[in-house]
């Protein structure tokens, strides 16, 4: 890798940056030379449980075999990261963590831990390609983007996806807060209508007075008007067509609707407990928090927005980011690349 840094105008720089949850693996090839993008490419690998499949590993490998420069990054976001607001190694085990156990990355006032085992875990996993080069906590991630908006304002700041979200209270004084969620199937399931129940007495009492009641002739007489109306609608030609199409895409947009909406809703809740474990847990200093700013990987409709704003009774905003070139941003930096 020394040639490549004395020559980098030469050969490309190729970026593999892999982020999975716990039903889906993304796998993006990203090619660069001379700080241009020349081609950017995603596949994405159905998984189970967390766990990497031999396909993806392959493809890795064969990434890997293709081109001479090329980076494999992986982004951490497990429950065992952990993000100190501290650097006084005394008081690590007010938060249960033993130095000898994590790997440190020091971000002002705090720390951003990395397990061993976890480590271990991901190496294990990749084994079969040609090694991982960079693996990064989502709080660097979210740390690097945040710090964008540092000043004295204390803010919480979010790292959302899908199936996961990591926060950060912080400001330009330091970090004070992090956390960790694994949102999978931790959507808030939306209040059922209760049956109806229908009292059997009353369609008894409704049966004897049909049975008991009469018409008189009159209302023959308008029975064979109506019958007279039904032949002439007969004659109509109603040149309707149901392909079923319309009901099947009525479906699908309340099905995404209602999945939208629990997902906010969990999202919402999972912020409400961390708000409040950093206001009254004595390990943080919870001061008053002035907004909740979000990194969202996906477009996050205005409606979302003002749920979780009357749910934590804060302000709020978002901002779009692409984690894979947030990733990409951090192993540049490490490599000293622009």
């Amino acid at each position: 890798m020394v040639f490549h840094r004395l020559f980098p105008n030469i050969y490309s720089t190729v970026y593999i940056c892999v982020n999975f949850s716990a039903s889906s693996c993304n796998v993006n090839v990203t090619i660069k030379k001379s700080g241009v993008v020349l081609s950017e490419e995603t596949k994405t690998f159905k998984i189970v449980n967390y766990q990497i499949s031999m396909d993806v590993v392959k493809y890795i490998r064969k990434l890997q075999n293709k081109y001479l420069f090329s980076y494999l990054c992986i982004i951490s976001k497990t429950g065992d990261d952990i993000l100190l607001p501290t650097n006084d190694k005394t008081k690590f085990e007010n938060y249960g963590i033993s130095a000898k156990d994590y790997k440190m990355l020091r971000v002002l006032n705090g720390n951003i831990c990395l397990s061993k085992v976890e480590i271990a875990k991901f190496e294990s996993t990749f084994s079969k390609s040609l090694g991982i080069d960079y693996i990064f906590s989502a709080y660097f991630v979210l740390y690097i983007r945040a710090k964008e908006l540092f000043d004295t304002s204390l803010r919480f700041f979010v790292l959302l996806e899908k199936e996961s979200m990591c926060v950060m209270a912080a400001n330009s004084k330091g970090i004070r807060y992090g956390a960790i969620f694994d949102m999978h199937e931790e959507e808030v399931p939306l209040p059922v209508a209760p049956p109806v129940i229908v009292d059997p007495s009353a369609n008894k009492g409704l049966d004897k007075e049909l049975s008991t009641s009469s018409l008189d002739l009159e209302d023959l007489g308008e029975l064979e008007d109506l019958d007279t109306d039904l032949d002439d609608l007969d004659s109509i030609d109603f040149d309707f067509k149901d392909d079923g199409k319309v009901d099947e895409a009525s479906n699908a947009i309340s099905l995404d609707i209602i999945q939208d909406l629990g997902h906010i809703s969990s999202v919402t809740l999972k912020l409400q407990e961390a708000i409040e474990d950093f206001y009254h847990n004595k390990l943080y200093d919870g001061e008053f928090l002035s907004e909740v700013v979000v990194f969202a990987s996906y477009n996050m409709p205005v409606q979302s927005l003002m749920h979780i704003k009357q749910g934590l009774l804060l302000d709020i905003r978002s901002e779009l980011i692409d984690i894979n070139k947030e990733m990409i941003k951090l192993a540049e930096l490490e490599l000293g690349e622009k």
